[in-house]
């Protein structure tokens, strides 16, 4: 069997052009896509509320919603409120959960709060004890791979 089928041949004089050429368009095409992809905006996701929590109609606000970029990061954003404290705000969907528990510092009536996303995907406003508003803003994590 001959082995010159699976040994490169040399290239030269215009093949190593247009080679050189074929190489570049390539690499030209993938980071078109990849710049494409980066520079894309986030999709929003309105959240579904639970146990009484609902957005916080309010001038130039948005109620609470979540998106997840390239890199895997989800983010969380908007007002909510006038829920049952320590019970789930709302579920993110598989794909959207931290690996593990976190816990968010908020602002709450305007105090510091607490937030926790858990691994099963609960979002659970857990202080004050009593919430008048729950800002979302800066949250951001993750999701398990």
């Amino acid at each position: 069997m001959a082995l010159s089928k699976y040994i490169m041949q040399p290239v030269v004089g215009r093949d190593v052009q247009r080679y050189a050429s074929l190489e570049l368009q390539k690499i030209e095409r993938a980071i078109a896509t990849i710049i494409d992809e980066v520079t894309k905006p986030l999709e929003w996701i309105d959240v579904t509320y639970q146990n009484g929590w609902g957005t916080l109609v309010a001038p130039n606000f948005v109620g609470a919603q979540y998106a997840k970029d390239i890199s895997n990061r989800v983010y969380l954003r908007g007002l909510m409120y006038n829920g049952a404290v320590g019970s789930p705000a709302f579920t993110l969907p598989a794909g959207y959960r931290p690996a593990y528990t976190n816990l968010f510092a908020v602002i709450s009536n305007d105090a510091l709060g607490k937030v926790d996303v858990k691994n099963n995907g609960d979002v659970t406003p857990t202080l004050p004890s009593v919430f008048n508003y729950v800002c979302l803003d800066q949250i951001s994590f993750f999701a398990e791979q």
